[in-house]
């Protein structure tokens, strides 16, 4: 109990959120409750990758839509690949304040020194783009732990969304992890009840998959926090 109050009172956050792919330790999970974080079960969907070649999985799970989409992406003539610079991030960036203004979110959740210290300073931090001409078409963000991959985020151009962008570089990504890496597990991260969201994970061929979320919020967040739920619940009722 006492370390966890001393890693809040040192970060000296609003916020705090984590999530393990495997139940914490009982002594851990009630210092962490006694300090006042809130503990929920969250559902995400994952792909199994172990003791498989890509060419099963492909044939296997993913579905007849995913396949020729991305049939159609590798045909397109686009490149798909590994690499990391500060323009990339920044195109990808651009990429990511236009889906932010689509969710209607006028101030993005991270800057751009945000996306340039999680990719560059990071050797378990993987970033795929994909190109065509010298034009950025889109990229997706890979963390990599103990087996496990997790899709933390991916942008594409809508301009040429015809071209299956984002089903062309999860056909990299995966066929270079399954076959060259022999990571076990890719995680797509939790749908949040979105259905549609939830189909095109389930699309791939994932199954259900349970992660135990923490969350601390300070007096001061909370105390900005609970007004805003108030008035959404009266604007939802």
């Amino acid at each position: 109990k006492q370390k966890v109050n001393q890693v809040i009172e040192k970060t000296k956050a609003s916020l705090i959120m984590f999530s393990s792919m495997t139940a914490v330790q009982f002594d851990f999970h009630h210092a962490l409750i006694q300090n006042g974080f809130t503990y929920s079960e969250m559902p995400s969907d994952v792909l199994y990758l172990s003791g498989k070649h890509f060419e099963e999985i492909f044939a296997s799970n993913f579905s007849v839509k995913v396949r020729n989409q991305c049939r159609k992406a590798l045909k397109s003539g686009m490149q798909i690949s590994l690499k990391k610079s500060t323009e990339l991030i920044h195109e990808y960036y651009k990429l990511y304040l236009q889906a932010t203004d689509s969710w209607g979110k006028k101030n993005p959740p991270y800057p751009e020194k945000f996306f340039n210290e999680v990719i560059l300073k990071n050797d378990d931090v993987d970033f795929w783009v994909s190109e065509l001409d010298g034009k950025f078409l889109g990229g997706v963000i890979v963390l990599k732990y103990n087996g496990w991959l997790y899709y933390w985020s991916g942008m594409i151009n809508r301009e040429y969304s015809s071209m299956c962008i984002n089903n062309g570089l999860l056909h990299e990504a995966l066929k270079f992890y399954t076959d060259k890496q022999k990571f076990k597990y890719f995680n797509f991260g939790p749908s949040e009840h979105l259905g549609a969201v939830k189909k095109f994970k389930e699309s791939w061929g994932t199954e259900s998959f349970v992660h135990h979320h923490y969350v601390w919020r300070s007096k001061s967040y909370r105390w900005l926090l609970n007004p805003l739920q108030k008035l959404k619940g009266k604007i939802s009722g």
